[in-house]
């Protein structure tokens, strides 16, 4: 037992990784943290996104860029991306050559604002775009779809519910001391699971249900029920 017990504890302890790998490996376990929080928001709160696993990964984007180059690079593949699509709408082209069209032009495109920023000493390398740049394409396009199915208030409304989760997932995605804990104690993933095990089993009125219908859910006087 202890010839067979040796080998798997060493294979268990990441924490014997070298750092740059530990350092990679902790934010991947933070995911599914970052996923349960948009279940929460989304299940439980009642706020919409694009998508149940959009915000850690926009999260995870941001996580390597300091926050200046982080929203120039959202507004400006936001910005770009929307016209773009507009423009390739006339065409009437296939989804994948349409997305690897606008890839094409977004990629040009933050090349020069790369340059530009670098220039002036406000980003330290092109890394910090180049995560962010698939996450965001694909952003833009389930923007664009759902503005012209359902109106561009509920596109502005899911784009926004998906940058305020972005903003909570970074928070846990950039905590250091809690990806460490993850690294030394791995099996907390199964805590996480068995977390949103619950949360998919929550049936009951949402948060932001609550204070629309207030009205209905409140006595109307002091005999009211």
């Amino acid at each position: 037992a202890g010839a067979l017990g040796g080998p798997a504890a060493g294979i268990a302890d990441l924490t014997r990784l070298p750092i740059g790998m530990q350092t990679t490996l902790a934010v991947l376990l933070l995911l599914p943290v970052g996923a349960m929080i948009t279940a929460v928001f989304r299940n439980m709160i009642g706020i919409s996104t694009f998508g149940t696993f959009t915000p850690a990964l926009l999260a995870l984007s941001f996580l390597y860029s300091d926050l200046l180059t982080g929203l120039v690079v959202f507004v400006l593949v936001l910005a770009i991306g929307l016209g773009v699509r507009v423009w390739l709408d006339r065409l009437k082209l296939l989804m994948v050559p349409r997305l690897s069209v606008m890839l094409t032009v977004i990629v040009l495109c933050l090349v020069m604002a790369v340059s530009i920023l670098d220039h002036f000493g406000l980003t330290p390398s092109a890394n910090a775009v180049i995560f962010p740049l698939v996450i965001m394409t694909m952003l833009v396009e389930r923007f664009y779809v759902c503005r012209e199915e359902d109106g561009a208030k509920t596109a502005w409304k899911l784009l926004g519910g998906t940058v305020a989760v972005a903003a909570c997932c970074l928070l846990v995605l950039g905590w250091r001391e809690l990806g460490r804990t993850f690294l030394s104690l791995p099996e907390l993933e199964l805590l996480v699971a068995s977390a949103l095990l619950l949360i998919g089993r929550y049936s009951r009125y949402r948060l932001t249900e609550l204070i629309r219908f207030r009205d209905l859910v409140l006595p109307t006087g002091p005999g009211g029920a």
